[in-house]
């Protein structure tokens, strides 16, 4: 009668030991590369993102039909996922720039100006829109002070949060050294104006993070 085998190899099935302690790695690698996906799309977002998080997702279903049959090759899939994100983030950063703003998009954001009074400028297209980014000291309230009136005077309809957006919830506390009033992230205004809406947030991952506002335009004749 033939021996089963234990070793690692490509269809080989596993009684060892340490099995269990294999599968086990492998779905907590599998569930870091699923969050860092997921962390990952913050600041990166689009049609790569989704498939990075739908190719994570599966290969957590993949671990688990190799676990069922006791298929060693459960420690690549982790390695593999987390190649395929990298690959697709990379391909994602690299292609939103090269996509063009529309004239109208342009010239939506050419209306607005960053703090210091100069004008913004694209920073990339992207499929949903075009949009700039500029840094600021500002607060949330100061911003919408700033932007929602420059935005009606354009002839914009403007919708201004009553309540801008703070960060940190739960047990999560500010730093000390940073005052309240200098804390933000997430969207501050929306405005819309024939055919064109404008979304405009304050990205700030962590309260010690300055703050960074990102102007969106999307025009309805190009998104239908």
């Amino acid at each position: 009668m033939a021996a089963s085998s234990d070793r690692p190899g490509t269809g080989a099935r596993s009684t060892s030991p340490g099995w269990w302690l294999a599968v086990g790695a492998a779905v907590a690698l599998q569930l870091l590369v699923l969050f860092l996906t997921l962390v990952m799309g913050l600041g990166w977002g689009g049609w790569s993102h989704v498939l990075a998080m739908l190719q994570a997702l599966l290969a957590l279903v993949l671990i688990v039909l190799l676990t069922a049959r006791r298929r060693w090759a459960v420690l690549a899939v982790p390695l593999v996922s987390g190649a395929l994100t990298a690959g697709l983030a990379a391909l994602g950063l690299a292609t939103a720039p090269l996509t063009e703003c529309s004239e109208a998009e342009e010239s939506a954001l050419a209306e607005l100006s960053t703090p210091a009074g100069e004008p913004l400028e694209p920073d990339g297209g992207m499929e949903f829109g075009c949009y700039a980014e500029f840094g600021t000291d500002l607060s949330p309230v100061e911003l919408q002070a700033r932007y929602g009136p420059q935005l009606r005077e354009k002839g914009w309809r403007v919708e201004v949060l009553d309540e801008p957006p703070l960060p940190g919830s739960g047990e999560e506390r500010p730093s000390p050294e940073v005052p309240p009033e200098r804390l933000g992230g997430g969207e501050l205004l929306t405005a819309s104006r024939d055919g064109l809406h404008l979304t405009a947030e304050l990205v700030q991952e962590f309260p010690q993070d300055p703050g960074r506002v990102r102007p969106l335009v999307t025009d309805d004749d190009l998104t239908g």
